[in-house]
């Protein structure tokens, strides 16, 4: 699916260690003004991503693998939520990951409600963040719950740095790619324009309220995600079903244990 003599090696990726199987590259993200580069790839156990940027690797746990209290984020906000709706989906550090996209319109509400007051965000800069992420405008955040322009947000223990994620092309929003996204994607993927809009209906959006930063970052559905009615779509949706169809191909899982940082 990807161009992998691309990736790792005209972009600067070789020197990640054998350790690492790059046939499980899962994620790449991209920042047009920067032309900044980052690379998640699942590690063999199912149980966390390896997150390669320039300056070295760090690990994104899957909430759910590592047993991660939800009621932690509930402090953090104020308020407790349905945690079938309002998923705790990725952990890193001191930072989760929170999946919304399929949460009922009242958790939904509720939940970005909490964030903008938690994380002293005016009404106006948070339109203005989600309009970043999504050609089809809102104007305030019913109009995000009814278009469904966030599906995924990033929240600090500590800090502001919340970030939105939105997946545009899934939800029917679209986003505006511009000459450099389109240019990297085609690369990626070695397709032309024509064949590039098979390859976005997963990619997310992301934009960090405080910096105006857009960046895209891709997403290789299929490595991780089964295709059962009941599989949620976050970043993690199919563990499970993957990690049976690695087991039935003979591969022996590594057991990854972690104190949960969060």
């Amino acid at each position: 699916m990807y161009d992998h003599a691309f990736i790792f090696e005209e972009c600067g990726f070789g020197w990640i260690p054998p350790s690492i199987n790059r046939d499980l590259l899962f994620n790449v993200s991209y920042e047009a003004r920067t032309a900044e580069i980052k690379l998640y790839i699942l590690d063999e156990s199912g149980t966390f991503l390896h997150k390669i940027s320039r300056g070295g690797i760090t690990r994104q746990y899957d909430a759910g693998a590592i047993g991660a209290d939800p009621s932690r984020l509930w402090s953090l906000l104020g308020a407790r939520f349905d945690e079938h709706q309002i998923v705790l989906d990725t952990i890193e550090g001191d930072t989760c990951y929170v999946y919304i996209e399929e949460a009922s319109s009242s958790q939904y509400l509720k939940f970005l409600e909490h964030i903008c007051r938690r994380y002293n965000i005016p009404m106006r800069s948070f339109v203005g963040a989600v309009n970043r992420l999504n050609r089809r405008p809102i104007g305030n955040i019913d109009d995000c719950m009814r278009q469904r322009a966030i599906s995924l947000v990033r929240l600090p223990k500590f800090g502001d740095a919340c970030k939105l994620y939105s997946r545009p092309f899934k939800m029917g929003n679209s986003f505006e790619l511009g000459p450099e996204n389109r240019r990297f994607l085609k690369r990626l993927y070695r397709c032309e324009d024509q064949h590039l809009a098979g390859f976005l209906t997963h990619m997310w959006v992301s934009t960090e309220i405080c910096t105006e930063r857009v960046l895209i970052t891709t997403q290789r559905h299929e490595l991780v995600h089964s295709t059962v009615p009941d599989a949620r779509g976050s970043i993690w949706g199919g563990n499970i079903a993957y990690l049976m169809r690695l087991q039935s191909a003979g591969v022996t899982f590594r057991t990854q244990t972690r104190e949960d940082a969060f």
